[in-house]
C-alpha cells in the first residue's frame, strides 16, 4: 500500500500547474560587457510571448521575441546606434505579469585583449592564487593568463598571479599525479620557463612529465584520459579524448619543442591508428606553428 500511495502522490505533483515564477531579465548583465553593435536580450519565466516596449538611448521599438531552447525563455536582439556607455529599458507585460527593467550595460571594448582583461578584471579581484586546486580548470585559466600577460598592461599582475599558485602547491605538495587533469596545471609552470625564461615554476613540471613517461598505454598507445585502473577508464577503455589535447598533449609537445625525434613520433602514431595520429597532429598545432618537436610517449 505504501508503494501504490507513493506513485498516487507523484502523479498528484506531476499534474499541479506550474507556478508563475517572476519574469527575470537574463541578460545582459547590469554593468556588463557586450560585444559589436548589437545585444541579445533574453527574459526567463515568461511562459507567453512577451509584449514588451524597448528603448536604448533615444531608439524606442516594440520587438519580436523568438522562443529559445529552453522552457519559458524568449530572445530578442537590438541595435546599439552607438558606442560606449548603455541604458536598456524594457516597459510591458507577460500575460498577466508586468515587466519593468532598466540596465546598464558597455559595448566599448575593440579588441580581444581588453575583452580578457575586462573579464579578469573582477576574478582576480575576488580570487587568491593559493584557493586555486591542482586541477584541470586552474590549470587552462593559468596558461591563459601566460600566453596573455605579454599583450596586456596587467603583465606582472598575471605573471604574479601564476607565480603565486605554483610556489604554493610547490611547498603543499602536489596531489598524485595519475591521470590527465592532474598534469594540465603544469602547462603554465612550463610555460613561464620556455617563453619567459622563467623557472620558478619548474619543480611542478617534473612529476608530471614522470607520469607521462612512465603511465601505461591502451591499446591505441595513448593515455587513459582517467587513469588506469580507474573506475571511469572501465567505461571509456581504448578511447581518445579531445580534453586531453590541453589536459597533457599540449605539455608533451612543449616539453619536447627543439627535438629532432617529431617526424618518428609523428610515424610511430600514425601507425597506432589514425585516431592517435589525429590526436599528435592537433597537439602540434596547438603547441607552436614548427613541426619538430616531440611527445613524450
Amino acid at each position: 500500500m505504501r508503494s501504490v500511495s507513493a506513485v498516487i502522490f507523484g502523479v498528484l505533483l506531476l499534474c499541479q500547474p506550474r507556478s508563475h515564477a517572476e519574469v527575470s531579465l537574463l541578460s545582459p548583465a547590469q554593468d556588463g560587457l557586450v560585444l559589436g553593435s548589437e545585444v541579445r536580450v533574453i527574459l526567463g519565466g515568461c511562459r507567453e510571448r512577451p509584449e514588451v516596449e524597448a528603448s536604448v538611448g533615444s531608439t524606442v521599438t516594440k520587438p519580436g521575441w523568438a522562443a529559445e531552447v529552453y522552457r519559458d525563455r524568449w530572445l530578442t536582439q537590438l541595435s546599439l546606434p552607438t558606442r560606449g556607455p548603455q541604458v536598456l529599458v524594457l516597459r510591458g507585460g507577460c500575460g498577466a505579469r508586468e515587466i519593468r527593467y532598466r540596465v546598464r550595460f558597455r559595448n566599448d571594448v575593440r579588441g580581444s585583449v581588453e575583452v580578457a582583461d575586462d573579464l579578469l578584471r573582477g576574478y582576480l579581484a575576488d580570487q587568491r592564487a593559493e584557493s586555486l586546486a591542482w586541477s584541470w580548470g586552474p590549470g587552462i585559466l593559468l596558461y591563459g593568463l601566460v600566453r596573455l600577460a605579454p599583450l596586456s598592461e596587467r603583465r606582472e599582475e598575471y605573471l604574479t598571479f601564476v607565480r603565486d599558485y605554483h610556489a604554493h602547491h610547490a611547498q603543499k605538495g602536489l596531489p598524485r599525479i595519475d591521470q590527465a587533469d592532474r598534469c594540465a596545471p603544469a602547462l603554465s609552470a612550463f610555460s613561464l620557463f620556455a617563453e619567459l625564461g622563467d623557472s620558478s615554476g619548474l619543480a611542478n613540471v617534473d612529476p608530471v612529465v614522470a607520469y607521462l613517461r612512465s603511465a601505461p598505454r591502451n591499446s591505441l598507445g595513448s593515455l587513459d584520459h582517467l587513469g588506469k585502473g580507474s573506475l571511469g577508464a572501465a567505461f571509456y577503455s581504448s578511447s581518445i579524448w579531445v580534453d586531453s589535447l590541453m589536459m597533457w598533449g599540449l605539455l608533451s609537445w612543449r616539453v619536447g619543442l627543439g627535438s629532432r625525434e617529431g617526424s618518428a613520433l609523428l610515424a610511430h602514431g600514425l601507425a597506432k591508428g589514425a585516431r592517435l595520429g589525429a590526436f599528435l597532429l592537433l597537439a602540434a598545432e596547438l603547441a607552436a606553428d614548427e613541426f619538430e618537436v616531440t611527445l613524450i610517449l
